[in-house]
């Protein structure tokens, strides 16, 4: 099973380089992205449901302080640092969206460029924290697939 954490490790990260290749397209071209790479990003729906299942088990059995110190100690340091990271370039990015005035220079259908910088910037956070969490569970030696009846005859 640990091949199986290895399989949702990468498809972390290259979820993770797929939003910032999304984000740059569409800084770049000016949102001419197309629609079927960005709606891809949704992937990371399938990692995050076994990965948060199996969190949520063993978050309750720690307290909060030690529990988010050991999350993070986890994981390497340039994805602690990419994560906060792109946790606060969010923030910035969804003020910057709401608070300004949008400009109405979209073609057709198009989703504005504006829309596709905030998605892209959420879920470059979104997909930095599950691959944290997985590493977490890789490190505690977590097999988030296994019934609770398989996990406590181990």
């Amino acid at each position: 099973m640990r091949a199986l954490f290895k399989l949702r490790l990468i498809l972390c990260y290259v979820g993770i380089a797929a939003s910032v290749v999304i984000h740059l397209m569409t800084i770049v071209f000016g949102g001419s992205v197309p629609s079927g790479v960005v709606f891809a990003l949704h992937a990371g729906i399938i990692i995050f449901i076994p990965v948060a299942l199996a969190e949520r088990r063993h978050a309750g059995r720690r307290d909060a302080k030690n529990y988010r110190r050991a999350f993070w100690s986890a994981s390497p340091l340039w994805l602690r640092n990419l994560t906060w990271g792109a946790f606060a370039y969010f923030v910035v990015v969804f003020l910057w969206y709401n608070l300004t005035p949008a400009s109405s220079a979209t073609r057709g259908n198009a989703v504005p460029p504006r829309l596709l910088v905030m998605f892209s910037a959420g879920w470059l956070s979104f997909y930095s924290v599950l691959a944290a969490g997985l590493h977490f569970q890789m490190r505690r030696g977590e097999n988030t697939l296994r019934s609770p009846d398989e996990s406590s005859t181990s």
